[in-house]
This record gives C-alpha cells, structure tokens and sequence, in this order.
C-alpha cells in the first residue's frame, strides 16, 4: 500500500456486564465500527437490582459520548444511539452478510439492476404514533442530497439517478432524482447504474427515514428531547448534554426486533472518554457494562469477580497508519514499506495489546463479506 499500513489490529470488546438481564441493543453493535477485533466487556453473574426511579423496570445503564447530533446527514459519535432510535429499511449488520428486511417487508431489483422497489411494512409509527410512510424515506434521501443540508456523506447517495447532480446543483429539480413515493407503502428508487454494493448503503444510519414537519416545525431543536420523532425500538425521553441521554421503549414500534426487546429503559451517562471512563464507572456500580482497555486487561483477567464478567465481543474494525506521501522521508515507498516491514503485528497484538487485539489477516475484518486473507499486504 503507498499511503496506509493495515495494523492488523482488530480490537476484541471486552465487556463486563454487571447484570444479567442486561441484553445487547436490538440492533447489533455497530458492526461498521468495529466488529475485527474482539471487544472485551465485563459483566457480573447476578441480576442488578431496579434503581429507585424504574419500579419494576429493565434498565441498562452504560457510559457513552455525547452523540454531535441525532440528524442522520451530521455524522459523528452516536452509532449506538441511531441502532435504538431509527431503522432503516434493510439490515446490512447481519452476521450471515446477507441483507434483510427491516422497515421494508421486502425488495425487488430489476432485471437490469436499475430499479429497486421496496414495500414498506404494515403498521409502521414514528414515536409519536403517526404512520411511517414511503415519502418519509424519500424526502430523507432527498435532504441527505440537497445541498443546503451539507451533509457530511453525500456521495452515499451518488448512485441513484441523478443524486450526484442535485448535491452539486447542476439538476434543481428533486423530481429529476430516481426517487418515487406513489403511495404510503412503495418507494421505487431508480439508479445511475447497477450497483450491487447500494443495498448496503441503505442499512446504514445516514439512510434512515426523518419527519419533515418536525424539522420544520421545530427548526435545528428538532432533535431535542420532547421534539425529537423516530421508528426505531426506543425512542428519546431526555436529552442532558454532557451529562445523560435516556431512551424508553417505543410502544408504537412494530418492526422485526419487537419481540427480541426485553430492556425498558437505557441510560448513557455521557462522558468524553468511554473506554477509560466507562470501566471506573463499572467498578463503582454506576453502569451495567464497560469496554475494558487493553491496559486493564490482565488486572481484569486476574481478578476473581470480575474475570468472571469478562466477554469478548468481535468489533469489525481495521487499525491503520496514514501517511504524509508529500514530504520526507515518508515520501519515499521504500521507507513506507520498511515501517510495516518493522511492525510485528502478533507481537503488538498479544503481548503490547494484552489480546485486546487481533492480528490482521485482511484489511477488511473477518467478520465482513469482503474478508479476504489473500489480499493482505503487509
């Protein structure tokens, strides 16, 4: 590789729960964000008492950033917030690599590969009990492509028919962009061209659905607590920046995951360093999960409660070095290739990174499509 050094580095999740009726989010863990390495958590064996203001509730307590914003075209922190709150119309996450229906109860492609046409579900509501229609779909799209918006990942968007030339204004006509609501429960979206790799682009956060009268009724406070609408399993009930961010089931939610949900209420204490932050708070009962540093690992391991709560969770995620190709010496290939020649990338992952780490047999992690130990350069 000229410019990037693939670390090999896949971090493991190591997590410790303190609670066992503590389930992970019905949307798995972003596998975007990490799903190569082997994230380590700690978690205790017995059930964690209600707090006082739950009653009767399930609730999981965990430290997390503060998302920058709960817009899907804003990007940033937040991925675990997006997975509870908004579902988009595929799941693209799944451990099988297959795509399947979420929002959507189903899809046809085209013979040509052209065309997509989705169906929505029966029986799909926002938070606040009004139905989920095609249009909401469309006229998020459409948003993520206008270039008022400046959305952060447009390009996302640049295979379907005339995306590309809205977002840079040279169409003005949304209705020239391949996107089509003819009723309630049909979404029909046209591409530039055959993209099989598109499907996934619609499992992400950034193509999930948003409620235009609540963006403009409510203006840039349309994400705030009170005001805030989503389809997702749970829905936003308190927004204290920089301190918590607290979620409730969303009782009109209809979608694939409702039976699978058995927590009623998340908290996220909202630090700026989770990782660090999260297993202190763990240790003094404040949360139900931690991710364990690789730094803490061996205490962890060594400790007779605590190793017990110990689980490693895959993260798909790729560690790499950027380079400056401009100046020197990393202008020069040779030396770019003798730093990764120099790395010992098992010796950093087992012995420096305690096995919080794997090894990369692949720039892409084991757990996506596109692994392929063949292709690893190192």
């Amino acid at each position: 590789m000229n410019k990037i050094i693939a670390f090999a580095l896949m971090p493991l999740l190591l997590i410790v729960v303190a609670c066992a009726q503590t389930i992970q989010p019905p949307v798995p863990a972003p596998t975007g964000s990490a799903q190569q390495s082997v994230p380590t958590a700690v978690s205790a064996a017995t059930t964690a008492a209600p707090t006082a203001d739950s009653g009767a509730q399930k609730v999981f307590k965990r430290a997390a950033f503060e998302p920058d914003s709960l817009d899907p075209s804003k990007g940033g922190p937040g991925f675990q917030e997006f997975q509870n709150l908004y579902e988009p119309l595929v799941d693209s996450y799944a451990q099988d690599g297959q795509i399947h229906p979420l929002a959507a109860e189903s899809y046809e492609i085209s013979d040509d590969g052209l065309t997509v046409t989705f169906t929505l579900r029966d029986g799909l509501k926002w938070s606040d009990g009004k139905p989920v229609v095609a249009e909401d779909f469309r006229y998020a799209w459409l948003r993520q492509l206008d270039p008022q918006t400046a959305s952060y990942v447009p390009d996302e968007f640049y295979a379907i028919k005339n995306g590309e030339e809205f977002n840079k204004g040279t169409i003005t006509d949304p209705n020239q962009v391949g996107l089509q609501a003819p009723d309630d429960k049909t979404l029909i979206v046209t591409l530039a061209a055959p993209a099989p790799y598109w499907l996934r682009y619609v499992g992400t956060t950034e193509y999930a659905p948003v409620r235009k009268d609540i963006i403009e009724k409510f203006g840039d406070k349309w994400m705030e607590a009170g005001n805030f609408v989503g389809n997702g399993p749970y829905m936003l009930q308190e927004w204290k920046h920089d301190q918590k961010m607290v979620f409730v089931r969303n009782p009109h939610y209809n979608g694939p995951w409702k039976d699978s949900i058995n927590i009623d209420r998340l908290e996220f204490t909202l630090v700026q360093d989770p990782d660090s932050q999260g297993l202190v708070a763990y240790e003094a009962n404040e949360v139900d999960a931690a991710t364990v540093p690789a730094t803490e690992l061996e205490r962890i391991k060594a400790d007779s409660e605590m190793g017990k709560q110990l689980h490693s969770i895959p993260s798909a995620g790729t560690t790499i070095l950027i380079f400056d190709t401009k100046n020197k010496p990393t202008d020069d290939v040779r030396v770019r290739q003798a730093l990764s020649m120099s790395i010992d990338r098992a010796a950093l992952a087992d012995q420096v990174l305690k096995g919080g780490y794997l090894a990369p047999t692949s720039f892409s992690p084991r757990t996506l499509s596109s692994y392929d130990p063949d292709s690893f350069q190192g």
